[in-house]
């Protein structure tokens, strides 16, 4: 759908959201102004969750692929971090190039993730944050 889009581009910044909420406020005030009424208070509310209570829960699933070992200390492990929890994506055999399994798994995460880190055993060879929304 967003084949020829940059990474950039499918997730912009912060800063961009901000600017677009600042734009919807003054025009909602604008708007009430013109009919001569108060603009009601919700529309400075930055903290109200809404439908959201904060609670959420899902599984993750490790794997583990042909040849390797969770428990050898030259493995190579992918993991996520969502919501500053690191959750074992993938094991890997001593070796591997992990390159393109890190690539998969940003590509096919459905939640978002603020980081991707790669372990040979417990010494951390690799990290990528991400920039995706919710996070």
């Amino acid at each position: 759908m967003h084949r020829f889009l940059s990474e950039a581009n499918l997730f912009p910044s912060p800063t961009l959201a901000d600017e677009a909420i600042d734009t919807v406020r003054a025009a909602v005030e604008a708007i009430y102004r013109h009919v001569g009424r108060p603009a009601p208070a919700w529309l400075q509310d930055d903290d109200n969750r809404g439908w959201d209570d904060g609670r959420r829960q899902g599984a993750t699933l490790t794997l583990i692929h042909a040849g390797a070992s969770e428990e050898n200390p030259k493995a190579i492990k992918i993991c996520f971090v969502r919501s500053d929890k690191e959750h074992l994506s993938e094991v890997l055999p001593a070796g591997t190039d992990y390159t393109p399994y890190v690539e998969d798994l940003i590509r096919r995460v459905r939640v978002p993730i603020s980081a991707v880190r790669v372990y040979e055993g417990a010494a951390l060879v690799h990290e990528r944050e991400t920039t995706m929304r919710g996070t």
